[in-house]
């Protein structure tokens, strides 16, 4: 699925297809390598099939034997590629969990921040959704109030993944990520902060007013959670 839809894309996609290009564009299962991204362009699938198909590359060749692309075909190969992935980059056996991880009396300073912030607005059953939904996804995380915004780090390194503010009727997530790092990228649900003031770290935010939205924002905090990893891996 290419940068630009034409027509024919649009077709194919259906009635969704703002949503589904939105969405998948920049995931994994929308990814491949390719000698002759030039000439493939926005070409439909069918067009590009025939390069796929005849291409060297391990992970490309497979594309040429689908006969449509859309939203399950890229779901699919996404989980094809993520357990390749898991087999080839093996997680350490052994990880510090956010149970092992000693907050001591910051806990209750934590606790006053976190009722401060919270106090008077309409959005706290999804500020403690979101929470506890970023604290089950992610080993080795923990959660850190403070005066005006709440982070999220990674324990063995103290590198910030996310931050996250209450407004009145919503939260707002700040990825820490800058756009060069091309880890996240800005579309209709993720917003390019670069060049302008805001709380928080990082170039692209999000904010929800619904508990629908949640997955999403987890998909996102993971791709910043597993590009924190890599870095923590290589630190000598």
């Amino acid at each position: 699925m290419p940068q630009e839809l034409n027509d024919d894309w649009k077709y194919d996609l259906g009635d969704q297809w703002n949503e589904i290009h939105d969405r998948y564009l920049h995931t994994i299962g929308n990814l491949t390598l390719t000698g002759y991204n030039p000439s493939l362009g926005n070409n439909a699938f069918k067009k590009k099939c025939k390069i796929y198909k005849d291409s060297v590359i391990a992970i490309t060749t497979p594309l040429g034997a689908y006969a449509k692309w859309g939203e399950d075909e890229i779901q699919n190969r996404t989980d094809y590629l993520a357990k390749k992935a898991v087999n080839i980059w093996k997680y350490p056996a052994e990880s510090i969990s956010a149970n092992d991880y000693d907050m001591g009396d910051d806990e209750t300073l934590n606790q006053q921040l976190e009722d401060e912030h919270l106090d008077g607005k309409n959005t706290l059953d999804l500020w403690m959704y979101l929470k506890e939904e970023i604290l089950k996804a992610f080993h080795g995380v923990v959660f850190q109030m403070n005066k005006h915004y709440a982070s999220f780090k990674i324990v063995d390194s103290g590198m910030v993944i996310c931050t996250m503010l209450s407004l009145n009727n919503s939260v707002r997530i700040h990825y820490n990520t800058k756009i060069d790092d091309g880890i996240v990228m800005p579309s209709n649900f993720v917003t390019d902060v670069s060049k302008v003031g805001h709380l928080g770290l990082g170039d692209l935010q999000t904010t929800i007013a619904s508990i629908d939205d949640v997955s999403r924002v987890i998909y996102i905090i993971e791709l910043v959670w597993r590009s924190k990893r890599t870095l923590t891996d290589k630190i000598p």
